[in-house]
């Protein structure tokens, strides 16, 4: 697996693949990403903002966030929430 990732990661600037780990009998576990290629190059950014969005002590609660993101989805008639609609299927647990 490993070996695969790395080929199609060497012909593809969408792909990368990181050691996140090691199993405890010391192989590698990994996590595969696959992006845009101008996403890639900015992936420390999107990963520096996905941890300031996760950090509880600044942004509104899951519950609020959550409102929010439904409403947004449902009646939303900007680019963006049209885009997102159509590129995604939206799955939301309400608890």
């Amino acid at each position: 697996m490993i070996r695969y990732v790395e080929r199609i990661a060497a012909v593809s600037k969408r792909v990368k693949g990181d050691t996140v780990a090691r199993s405890f009998e010391g192989r590698e576990m990994l996590v595969i990403t696959v992006t845009s290629e101008a996403n890639q190059a900015r992936l420390a950014d999107i990963q520096r903002d996905a941890q300031r969005i996760a950090d509880p002590r600044g942004e509104a609660s899951g519950v609020k966030a959550g409102l929010a993101l439904r409403y947004q989805l449902a009646a939303g008639t900007d680019a963006d929430t049209k885009l997102a609609l159509d590129s995604t299927v939206v799955l939301l647990d309400p608890n």
